[in-house]
């Protein structure tokens, strides 16, 4: 999922080959091999080994970390106007309700935390037709308010009750206002 809602990556022009892997044959094993195999005997560099490409979703510590260049995130960040659902029905949910139906629907990490009953407690009218992540972040942000922040990171999107700066920020939704980073 990590290459769909990516800007600067188009899926069906992507490829890949699977390995079966014997039972009694370490899984760590044949990777190592097609690896060393790539680089050393056919020079092959592999722009997605080691670049953030993986399924590991990071923590928070790793939020405040600088990306480099090169890295998977900073060549294809993430796409806000990636479509949720085009259904075309206006909804009222809670805050609760709509973070939790946008981190289903969306292919990249959406991590998020609530420290009160405010995302009950928060009615939101989701309009009629698409609904795409920027909208998304930004109803959330309105409804729940200015010490409330959307922080829309290269690779993921975090939700919480904080005013934080991140190195690899896009967007920020804080209430009304949105700031691009």
């Amino acid at each position: 999922m990590k290459i769909l809602g990516r800007e600067h990556l188009v899926p069906e022009e992507m490829h890949f080959t699977s390995v079966y892997v014997e039972d009694n044959l370490s899984a760590v094993a044949p990777e190592v091999l097609v690896l060393k195999h790539l680089r050393e005997e056919r020079g092959i560099q592999l722009a997605w080994n080691l670049n953030g490409f993986g399924m590991q979703e990071a923590g928070r510590k790793s939020d405040q970390s600088p990306l480099s260049a090169l890295h998977f995130d900073m060549l294809h960040p993430i796409d806000l106007d990636w479509a949720l659902h085009d259904d075309g029905r206006g909804r009222v949910w809670s805050a609760r309700d709509l973070a939790g139906y946008v981190k289903a629907r969306l292919p990249y990490g959406f991590r998020y935390a609530w420290k009160s009953g405010r995302a009950d407690a928060v009615s939101l009218d989701i309009p009629e037709g698409p609904l795409s992540p920027d909208m998304a972040f930004r109803i959330l942000a309105r409804g729940l308010g200015p010490s409330w922040q959307v922080s829309a990171l290269k690779g993921r999107v975090l939700l919480y009750e904080e005013h934080v700066d991140y190195p690899s920020a896009i967007r920020y939704y804080r209430g009304e206002e949105v700031l691009d980073a």
